[in-house]
């Protein structure tokens, strides 16, 4: 599988295209001694993240790791390394990069800038860097360390997830009970469903008008001090625009 994955790698570069790795660095399959668990078997209680009463985090529906601990911070940046150096791995998308530390994934970046073609044969510094920069869970609010969420990553150059956009374009959220809320894409106000989630006509034009402007927001790349005259008329910025109690542009 190892020769497999190389040749696939090798193969997708020679016809042009990048090859970007999904990577789950914030959970794993299981924690203690089950039979699946690795981590935890190695140095029992250090590698998964612990709660006060002694219990494994699982605020990311699995048995979460404790990136803040130097030797799992040090697996995430060496490991990257290698699928970028031996495998030639043209970039990372990391899950949930929210529960990591910030640090831990600017160290990544570090570690990657360095690597040159002369001496890894290959060119870290176009290696790119994007994630779920989400804020939930034990780590919420950078209540153990400063996370690596979307406003707290604004200027390092790793790129986040906008949900500005998204929501805005498809219609309401990931975690709606009632899957048919409609958005800027699927019709809201202009060929409305016959769903009683979405209001009234006129909270369904007030709606999307907002949404226009996330998706305006959305467009400029979520910048903080875009500008740009909403559908109100006003000249705002994109921090300036609300999206559910957060600005829309961090």
């Amino acid at each position: 599988r190892t020769v497999e994955f190389r040749k696939m790698v090798k193969a997708l570069n020679e016809d042009g295209l990048r090859v970007v790795m999904d990577v789950v660095y914030n959970h794993t399959a299981a924690s203690g001694q089950a039979n699946t668990s690795v981590l935890d078997r190695i140095v029992p209680g250090y590698y998964q993240r612990l709660l006060a009463d002694g219990s494994v985090a699982n605020s990311t529906c699995c048995a979460n790791t404790a990136t803040e601990n130097a030797m799992m911070g040090k697996l995430v940046v060496d490991s990257v390394v290698t699928w970028a150096r031996e495998y030639k791995v043209d970039g990372f998308r990391f899950d949930l990069m929210g529960h990591h530390p910030k640090a831990n994934i600017l160290a990544v970046r570090k570690a990657l800038d360095a690597l040159t073609v002369e001496k890894d044969g290959v060119d870290g510094k176009k290696i790119i860097l994007y994630g779920e920069g989400w804020n939930f869970g034990e780590i919420a609010d950078d209540a153990r360390f400063v996370q690596a969420t979307q406003k707290n990553m604004a200027g390092t150059g790793i790129a986040t997830f906008s949900d500005r956009a998204r929501d805005a374009v498809r219609g309401g959220g990931p975690f709606d009970a009632d899957p048919g809320v409609q958005g800027f894409a699927s019709g809201l106000y202009t060929d409305p469903n016959p769903d009683a989630a979405n209001g009234t006509p006129a909270q369904q034009k007030a709606r999307l008008l907002h949404y226009q402007d996330l998706i305006k927001v959305g467009l400029s790349g979520n910048l903080a001090d875009y500008t740009f005259t909403d559908t109100s008329g006003t000249r705002v910025k994109g921090s300036q625009v609300d999206y559910n109690g957060a600005p829309a542009g961090y």
